[in-house]
């Protein structure tokens, strides 16, 4: 069975809102493959790829949505980066589970107890949910543009 997965090249569709791609290529190249490694059934490589992701999704967000200069954004660790996340407190939940099964993956000692299968979608649901802010702060700055 493993030899027919290195035969059938994984999907080049990834479902990823072009917004939030955009906002983080880095994000973007990551998370891509880990879904690739997920499709080829190296589970075990996943979490460290959507640490990886989520790093550079935290850090581009505080610099190019929150105003954070490079120098603050890259003196902060991760945990903190989640944390000066402004708003919805689900991308603080999705964000620290993310941080520590990507933890997980790539130390001995577990801190949580979740699979790929289980972290995935909390990655889907963060930049969804940053994806909508964007949205939304760009349909506000049109309505200040609206006279009435």
């Amino acid at each position: 069975m493993s030899k027919i997965c290195y035969i059938i090249p994984p999907s080049k569709f990834i479902d990823y809102p072009k917004q939030v791609m955009e906002l983080s290529k880095n994000a973007y190249e990551f998370y891509s493959q880990a879904i690739k490694a997920k499709e080829l059934g190296l589970d075990k490589l996943v979490g460290a790829g959507l640490r990886s992701a989520l790093e550079w999704l935290t850090s581009d967000y505080l610099i190019k949505v929150k105003g954070y200069t490079e120098e603050k954004a890259a003196g902060l660790s991760l945990y903190d980066r989640i944390e000066k996340i402004d708003g919805d407190r689900y991308k603080k939940v999705c964000g620290h589970i993310l941080r520590k099964f990507g933890n997980d993956s790539v130390h001995i000692v577990k801190q949580i107890d979740f699979t790929v299968d289980d972290a995935l979608p909390l990655y889907g649901i963060m930049i969804d949910i940053i994806d909508t802010e964007l949205t939304l702060i760009e349909a506000g700055k049109r309505l200040k543009e609206i006279k009435p």
